[in-house]
């Protein structure tokens, strides 16, 4: 799988693409597959619904259980709960948040060795060292009336969904 090499060289991948594409699914089927890897767990973190940056920090320290405290901000309450960890943090839908995402992972990533980030964004986040999946429109037939269905298994779309197949990665550093 291209996502877990990735992540074997670098601390952040980014799945880009268009909206609706499949970023998020194939973000889970990653996080699952990957999940014992990670001896302090895999964390799915959902942006979308959020509407300031100042809520995606508390968003990550309510998902690691990480309290805020007087003396130290959120964010590197934590950092600093990560910092001897070996997990991976999946963010999900980071364009509506980019810079308090790419703040976040870049914090995350210099102060923790054993945290590792999977990011789905329609674009890159720009953290040092960020690798950058591109997830490509899946081919489908034009018209069902110009396939058999004895054929399907031989179209992108319909192969991803019957046996997981990813055959619309590409990557760049």
């Amino acid at each position: 799988m291209e996502i877990r090499r990735l992540l074997a060289l670098t601390h952040t991948v980014t799945l880009t693409g268009s909206g609706g594409i499949g970023k998020s699914r194939l973000a889970l089927r990653a996080a699952h597959t990957l999940g014992r890897h990670f001896p302090d767990g895999v964390w799915w973190i959902e942006l979308d619904e959020l509407d300031s940056p100042d809520l995606v920090a508390p968003a990550l320290a309510h998902a690691l259980n990480v309290y805020e405290r007087p003396d130290v901000a959120i964010g590197d309450a934590v950092v600093r709960h990560l910092r001897d960890r070996r997990l991976l943090i999946v963010l999900d839908d980071c364009e509506g948040q980019l810079d308090a995402c790419r703040e976040l992972a870049s914090s995350i990533v210099s102060h923790s060795d054993g945290v590792r980030l999977l990011c789905t964004s329609r674009q890159r986040l720009g953290v040092p060292g960020e690798a950058v999946v591109v997830i490509s429109p899946l081919e489908v037939p034009a018209s069902a009336e110009e396939l058999p269905i004895t054929a399907l298994g031989e179209v992108e779309g319909p192969r991803l969904w019957s046996n997981g197949h990813t055959p619309y990665l590409r990557t760049s550093a």
